[in-house]
């Protein structure tokens, strides 16, 4: 087995990936000390803002948002604890509205409407190739059935589109 090469999300560098990560070590090792830095300053000052953080690790606001939302070590104080909108139960996941297994089911039935609406999609088109749509057609009739009853009905012929019972021009 080969080495895997990764191209770094954060500085771009390339880097033999030795784990699941899409970020070099040395990255890494950046947002554990940045992570770390804010994880002190909340210890040391109590639950601030991220503007609070940001002013007492010289971080900046930008920044000390993400790695909170990203690390999940460290909430801003008075954001509240949503609990899932459907079963009322569980705490909803973050950045949804949902808890985990809400989600689940939710994703799952949507799975499976998709693939009910694909094969209802799929036997209507065959049906409308073969010309046995009950909607638009009678049964057993074709195209070539229902262009020669329009022909019947307008009175004109596949090669001659003049009308039979109308004036002539000449």
């Amino acid at each position: 087995m080969g080495v895997v090469f990764k191209s770094c999300l954060r500085c771009r560098s390339v880097f033999a990936k030795s784990s699941d990560s899409n970020v070099c070590e040395a990255c890494t090792d950046v947002l554990r000390h940045d992570i770390s830095t804010i994880e002190e300053a909340v210890e040391q000052d109590g639950p601030a803002t991220a503007q609070q953080i940001a002013n007492a690790t010289g971080l900046s606001v930008e920044k000390v948002e993400e790695l909170i939302q990203s690390a999940g070590a460290v909430e801003e104080p008075g954001a509240p604890v949503l609990t899932c909108e459907k079963c009322g139960d569980r705490p909803a996941q973050s950045g949804a509205r949902y808890c985990f297994d809400c989600r689940f089911d939710l994703f799952h039935s949507l799975g499976d409407a998709a693939g009910d609406l694909e094969n209802l999609v799929r036997s209507t088109a065959y049906q409308w190739r073969r010309g046995s749509d009950r909607s638009t057609t009678e049964p057993g009739q074709g195209l070539a059935d229902l262009l020669a009853s329009k022909r019947r009905r307008t009175g004109t012929h596949r090669f001659n589109p003049a009308p039979k019972h109308g004036k002539k021009y000449g």
